[in-house]
């Protein structure tokens, strides 16, 4: 028995994963695991390793995966990291003078796929207008009939008008919001770092 043997079994099977999926990048550019091989022993400078990473992150943006679609972001970076550690625990000579430019390489791809949406780009949307919240708010009040659903209309309010998206408020919980004895609503922001910003450091 060895310490590999207490790996999770999860993280076996996805690193498992990761190295079918490198086999079939090598596959498609018609190389061996053997050549591979040759080259990471022979690499005087470590720039046949970045080399090879940068080929496999451009062959992970691109491929696509079951109906069609391009690989979701996680199953990306999971595949790149886990093949990226794979290889320098395999092959360790230049580890400490490309592990930086690895990671930015990382950090590029996983942009890449956060502005992607099946091949193109991810246009964000624009902020609901004046005009649109007046017709979703003349909705809401030809209807009502009580003080919550007021309540509502001022948090369609808040979420269109106030933030710009609607996904703008994932980070607002419940706790955030509370409405007073005489049913003024109140919100507490926190300032955060958009998914952008946090998902470029999740990776190693």
């Amino acid at each position: 028995m060895s310490l590999q043997d207490l790996t999770p079994v999860n993280s076996q099977r996805a690193l498992k994963t990761a190295i079918n999926t490198f086999s079939r990048f090598l596959a498609s550019e018609r190389v061996t695991m053997d050549f591979i091989a040759a080259s990471l022993v022979g690499d005087a400078s470590g720039s046949v390793f970045v080399k090879l990473m940068d080929r496999f992150g451009v062959y992970l943006a691109f491929v696509e995966g079951r109906g069609g679609k391009p690989l979701a972001r996680n199953s990306v970076m999971s595949y790149y990291r886990h093949v990226k550690n794979w290889l320098l625990d395999t092959y360790p000579r230049h580890r400490a003078s490309i592990e930086k430019k690895l990671l930015k390489m990382a950090q590029t791809l996983e942009r890449h796929c956060l502005k992607r949406v099946e091949g193109g780009i991810i246009k964000k949307a624009p902020a609901c207008t004046k005009e649109d919240l007046r017709i979703l708010m003349d909705g809401l009040y030809y209807d009502a009939s009580s003080a919550k659903d007021y309540q509502d209309a001022a948090l369609l309010a808040l979420m269109w008008y106030a933030f710009g998206r609607a996904s703008d408020l994932g980070f607002v919980m419940k706790g955030n919001l509370s409405v007073s004895a005489d049913g003024v609503v109140f919100v507490r922001l926190i300032r955060v770092k958009t998914a952008e910003e946090q998902g470029i450091f999740a990776f190693p």
